[in-house]
C-alpha cells in the first residue's frame, strides 16, 4: 500500500509539473508579444528559413523609433552592454557595464561587426548581419563545437552538432510617440541528447536576461524622449477629458558667444544671437499599456 501511494504521488507530481511547465514555457517564449507580432515576417527570418526553435518577446515604449534605435546599435561588450543584469553577466568575468547614455556614433555597430564574447575573446561572438536605420538590428551567431564563433563558419550535412541562430530587434511605431520593440530569436540546431539538453537548460536564463534587456532599453529610450520639451493641453470629447502631450525634437544646443565690449560714443556692436532653430513637426504622445 505504501509503495502504491508513493507511485501515485510521484505520478501526480510529474503530471502537475508537466501541466504547469507547458503554459509557463509558452509564456516565456512569447512574453509580451501579440499574435500579430508572432505571425509577422521580420528582418532576419530568411537567414533561418526552417527554424526548430523560435521565441518572440515585445514591449511597449513611450517613445519614437529614433529614441530607441541608437540603443540597439551600441549593444555589446566594449560598447553599451546589454542593459540587463550586469552583475549576473559579470559572474562569467565579462567586465560588462550597461551604458545609460548614448555613445559617440563612431562607436556604434556596423554590418559585419562582431559583438565580442568578452575581454578574453574579442574576435569571437555574434555579429551584425543587417541594419535598417530606426527600424531593425539583426545579429547572427553560429556555434559549432571546436570552432570559434565568428562569421564564415560553415554547416554541412556532416556537421554532427551546431546551433545556428538570428537575433532580431525590430522597432515598429504604433501611435504618436509610441512604439513596440520586438525581439525574435530563430534557431536551427543538431546534436546529441546531451547537447540539446545543454541548449534547453539555457532557456530560463535567456528569458530572464532578455526580458530585463527589453525593459532596460525601454527605460533608457523613454528617458531620452522625456528630455525633449513638452506642451500639455486638455481636450474634452463627449464629456471625457484627456491630456494630450505635444513634443518637439530636441534642438542642438546653441553656442553662446560672449558679447563684445561696447565703448561710449561708438557705433552699437552687432547683437550676437543664438543659432537659428528649426521647428519640427509636432508629434502626440499617448501613454499606453505595457506588457
Amino acid at each position: 500500500m505504501k509503495l502504491r501511494n508513493t507511485l501515485a504521488l510521484a505520478g501526480f507530481t510529474v503530471t502537475m509539473i508537466g501541466t504547469y511547465a507547458d503554459p509557463v514555457r509558452r509564456r516565456m517564449l512569447r512574453w509580451g508579444a501579440t499574435d500579430d507580432e508572432i505571425d509577422a515576417d521580420l528582418p532576419g527570418d530568411a537567414s533561418i528559413p526552417h527554424p526548430r526553435y523560435v521565441t518572440d518577446k515585445a514591449v511597449t515604449i513611450a517613445a519614437e523609433p529614433r529614441h530607441i534605435y541608437p540603443w540597439l546599435t551600441q549593444l555589446g561588450w566594449g560598447r553599451g552592454g546589454f542593459y540587463s543584469y550586469d552583475r549576473l553577466e559579470n559572474l562569467m568575468a565579462l567586465d560588462l557595464h550597461s551604458a545609460d547614455e548614448l555613445l559617440p556614433p563612431e562607436r556604434h555597430l556596423g554590418v559585419g561587426d562582431i559583438l565580442p564574447n568578452g575581454p578574453d575573446a574579442q574576435d569571437e561572438g555574434v555579429w551584425v548581419e543587417s541594419l535598417e536605420p530606426d527600424r531593425a538590428v539583426v545579429l547572427r551567431g553560429t556555434i559549432v563545437p571546436g570552432l570559434p564563433m565568428r562569421p564564415g563558419v560553415e554547416i554541412s550535412e556532416d556537421t554532427p552538432s551546431f546551433f545556428d541562430w538570428t537575433w532580431a530587434f525590430v522597432v515598429v511605431p504604433v501611435g504618436p510617440s509610441m512604439s513596440r520593440l520586438q525581439a525574435r530569436l530563430r534557431a536551427d540546431y543538431r546534436g546529441s541528447g546531451p547537447a540539446i539538453v545543454r541548449y534547453a537548460a539555457l532557456e530560463p536564463a535567456q528569458f530572464v536576461m532578455e526580458r530585463k534587456m527589453l525593459l532596460g532599453i525601454r527605460d533608457r529610450a523613454e528617458r531620452l524622449a522625456a528630455r525633449e520639451p513638452a506642451i500639455e493641453r486638455e481636450t474634452t470629447v463627449e464629456g471625457e477629458t484627456t491630456v494630450e502631450r505635444t513634443t518637439t525634437a530636441r534642438p542642438e544646443p546653441a553656442t553662446r558667444t560672449p558679447r563684445p565690449e561696447v565703448k561710449p560714443r561708438s557705433q552699437p556692436a552687432a547683437r550676437i544671437g543664438l543659432a537659428a532653430r528649426t521647428e519640427p513637426q509636432p508629434s502626440h504622445e499617448i501613454v499606453g499599456a505595457r506588457p
